[in-house]
């Protein structure tokens, strides 16, 4: 067993010592692997369900690198409609930032 598994699973345990952070090429890795394996199917689909809002602005928080925002433009009600994506990590936000096509 990893020896953070039980760090994962009880909020109760405090935060280990170390500052880990997704920066550095971890972005580009984390939205190379696991965004294409585990985050894109659902990115698909999570589009597919609120095109029929036809929403003017959408709040996206955790958008990590974009996997979901990148098709965001194309679901919003109108041309001029607003989308705000956020996330606490800045070396992933940078990589959104970088990838996806603002118009």
């Amino acid at each position: 067993m990893h020896p953070n598994f039980n760090l994962l699973h009880n909020m109760n345990t405090t935060q280990p010592s170390t500052n880990i952070s997704f920066s550095g090429s971890i972005p580009k890795f984390y939205e190379n692997n696991l965004g294409t394996i585990f985050f894109e199917p659902f990115s698909t689909e999570m589009a597919l369900r609120i095109k029929d809002l036809k929403a003017n602005s959408i709040l996206e928080i955790a958008c990590g690198t974009g996997r979901l925002t990148k098709y965001l433009p194309l679901v919003t009600a109108k041309k001029s409609g607003s989308i705000t994506a956020t996330d606490l990590n800045p070396a992933m936000l940078d990589h959104a930032k970088r990838t996806v096509a603002w118009k």
